[in-house]
């Protein structure tokens, strides 16, 4: 039987004292420092993630993205520490991304091993929700959300840098500027595919492929990587166009002032069908024309 150690009354025992004592400890570890996550090391991820073929064994590392089958927001490098907080049904990884990004964002499958070490849960619930907003991190995207899941064509300048990680931090503050790292050599060629631009302007997410037409992942360049002159004897413009604007069919202006100002004496600048209430100074010899149907400046 234990022995008593004092008495009020009631035997308090030693067995009884240690738990009291374990209970106050528990009591004592603040919310955040619950030890529920499990500290991984990157992996190389699988080449087929349920979304999209990948070729992240390239990289020697794994994309981190803002959702399941979401947005790109950077590269956990291979051999670097993830803190799992939870997986998906369909194995995605929730939880903090170490290294060169300290970001909270979901893994792809099969991207993690040696999940061995129990540390603290760092990624809240409201983090993941604030991760689904894609105005938390992004602007100027190519496309309305969910309607597409690959950039737009877009010309760039030779030998344009390009990185895999611009972001550090979690959301929202981890969103709001960043700088580059984690270079990965230039874009192949002088096109990419433009998904958006970082909240403070300097950085696009772009697709870019290899000369060979293979695919060659998603990262970071400059956005000064599209200050080009493009060839303006023909310019596009739609009026309700919201893109990245480049003067082509694909990527039209959406003024016509614009258009106006960036065609060659002599050229043309084809409207899409809408109506603008612009009166532009026609200052050179020009053709106006409409394509699709009707355009109506002036109004």
């Amino acid at each position: 039987m234990p022995q008593k150690i004092f008495d009020y009354g009631n035997a308090v025992t030693k067995k009884h004292c240690s738990f009291l004592f374990f209970t106050l400890l528990l009591l004592m570890i603040p919310a955040d420092e619950v030890f529920s996550a499990r500290r991984c090391e990157v992996t190389v991820s699988h080449p087929y993630n349920g979304c999209e073929r990948s070729s992240d064994h390239e990289f020697g590392g794994t994309r981190l993205v803002n959702d399941p089958c979401g947005y790109v927001l950077g590269w956990a490098i291979r051999n670097q520490t993830f803190d799992k907080h939870e997986t998906s049904g369909a194995g995605w990884h929730y939880g903090r991304a170490w290294g060169s990004v300290n970001m909270c964002s979901w893994a792809y499958q099969e991207s993690l091993t040696s999940c061995d070490e129990t540390v603290a849960d760092s990624c809240s619930e409201t983090t993941k929700d604030c991760l689904k907003d894609r105005n938390k991190f992004g602007k100027e995207f190519n496309c309305p959300e969910h309607q597409c899941t690959d950039g737009s064509p877009r010309a760039v300048i030779s030998n344009c840098p390009f990185y895999l990680n611009y972001f550090y931090g979690s959301c929202p503050n981890g969103f709001e500027s960043g700088s580059f790292k984690d270079p990965f050599g230039v874009v192949p060629g002088t096109e990419v595919k433009y998904r958006y631009t970082t909240l403070d302007g300097q950085a696009a997410m772009v697709h870019v492929s290899a000369l060979d037409g293979s695919s060659y992942n998603w990262g970071f360049i400059p956005t000064s990587c599209f200050n080009i002159t493009q060839p303006t004897g023909t310019v596009w413009v739609d009026f309700g166009y919201g893109g990245p604007e480049q003067g082509t069919e694909p990527q039209p202006y959406n003024t016509l002032g614009e258009g106006v100002n960036a065609v060659t004496p002599g050229g043309e600048v084809i409207m899409k069908p809408g109506t603008s209430g612009e009166r532009p100074t026609l200052s050179k010899p020009m053709y106006l024309k409409s394509s699709g149907g009707t355009a109506t400046v002036g109004r």
